[in-house]
């Protein structure tokens, strides 16, 4: 597509299934599409490699791609130290190293392919921070940083994995290099610029959600309560990833509060992820007996899971709540299911506590146990505030409004 505005793209989520690359994904559809700029991606990124991979099943029979799992033979310290080694954000350098030359090489080879370019639209991970720098060193096109979070922030309070001081160097670099960089909540805003980044080039762009699948006209949660054993139980639900930042384990302690009080309740969980098994260690060593397990599910299937739930729950960290994008509870507002979520970062943006939701304080288990039983209680106010909250999603999200958002913003560094 030709366009007014010439566009550099780069962003290694893209191709991945999950997390940031859903999201990525999502954004790069719809930027894509709209007049006005024309979007340049690597290779490894260009949208022929982003079909047919969503949704892929593992074998059931033990074998992957024709061959035995080796992982099986070697024991989980030493598998996580070979998968660590061979990381690009291993703190042994060759990795790191080998991965920014390749990438590096990919980005100066697809420059001087394409041609110039008006401005760079980078998305930032801690993997690329040093090709990156390299860029940004070598052009004195206008940059638009994508800021998914500050990385050293959350390597050291959240992910509890390496960084190195090379990588701290050209995370600040960028930020100073940048014209503009875009963060999804006011509350990210303001981490930045405590850490002096000028407020002026900081521009809140939330993420969006799909109105053609996350509408509920369109889906019908029955199977998914048959398939599950679940349709004479109030269904409470999470879905998202087993990962750090979410706090499952405070969802599971609050739901043996619940189990007490309510025991027609049901807890839903849906996704998978690092803490996926640990998550369910918890569980029965808490002894709980209305748990279900669904695993991952394509992301068109989401609407229907949400379908299928009375009250859809949103647990963060402390140290996550201000910069996560919370897209599980946008997803859960835009069904019009009631929320329950941690208080803070844009969740306090998109839920007006005891109004269209309820959010109770980071790690309070107890808050939050007393919130579901509430909204299961009240069957009545909590689909009013599903409903007030699924209005104030259709004004401000959706992933058009996003793309056009962030093509403002670049043609705004040029002009």
């Amino acid at each position: 597509m030709a366009g007014d505005l010439r566009v550099f793209y780069y962003n290694t989520f893209l191709p991945k299934e999950w997390g940031e690359g859903m999201v990525s994904r999502q954004f790069w559809n719809k930027a894509i599409n709209l007049d006005g700029w024309e979007l340049v991606t690597t290779p490894p990124f260009s949208p022929e490699k982003l079909q047919h991979t969503t949704g892929r099943k593992k074998p059931k029979n033990g074998l992957r791609h024709g061959r035995f799992p080796i992982k099986k033979l070697v024991p989980g310290s030493i598998w996580q130290s070979l998968r660590d080694l061979r990381s690009p954000i291993s703190r042994w350098p060759f990795a790191p190293y080998l991965y920014a030359r390749n990438m590096t090489r990919l980005v100066q080879q697809t420059i001087h392919q394409q041609g110039s370019f008006d401005v760079f639209l980078l998305h930032l991970s801690q993997a690329d921070l040093e090709t990156l720098a390299r860029l940004c060193s070598s052009t004195n096109a206008p940059i638009v940083l994508r800021a998914p979070g500050p990385l050293a922030y959350q390597a050291d309070h959240v992910f509890n994995r390496y960084i190195s001081k090379r990588d701290r160097q050209n995370e600040k670099f960028l930020y100073r290099r940048a014209e503009a960089i875009l963060v999804i909540s006011s509350d990210m805003k303001r981490m930045f610029i405590e850490e002096g980044i000028d407020a002026a080039k900081i521009h809140v762009v939330p993420n969006g959600v799909d109105f053609t699948i996350f509408t509920q006209e369109k889906v019908d949660g029955t199977a998914v309560r048959q398939q599950f054993d679940l349709c004479e139980r109030k269904v409470v639900g999470y879905v998202g990833g087993f990962w750090s930042g979410n706090d499952l384990a405070t969802l599971l302690r609050a739901w043996q509060i619940v189990e007490k009080r309510e025991p027609q309740a049901t807890l839903l969980l849906v996704g998978s992820g690092p803490q996926y098994s640990s998550a369910q260690q918890l569980s029965s060593d808490l002894g709980l007996k209305q748990c279900v397990w669904s695993g991952r599910v394509n992301h068109d299937q989401v609407p229907d899971y949400l379908a299928a739930m009375d009250v859809g729950v949103g647990p963060y960290t402390c140290e996550t709540v201000t910069f996560v994008s919370p897209l599980k509870v946008i997803e859960y507002a835009v069904m019009g299911l009631p929320v329950i979520a941690t208080e803070g970062g844009q969740i306090s943006e998109l839920i007006e506590d005891g109004i269209s939701g309820i959010t109770y304080p980071p790690g309070d288990a107890g808050e939050l146990a007393e919130g579901i039983l509430t909204l299961l209680a009240n069957p009545t106010a909590a689909r009013e505030m599903g409903r007030l909250a699924r209005t104030r999603m259709q004004d401000w999200f959706s992933w058009e409004k996003m793309a056009r958002d962030v093509q403002s913003v670049c043609k705004e560094v040029v002009n």
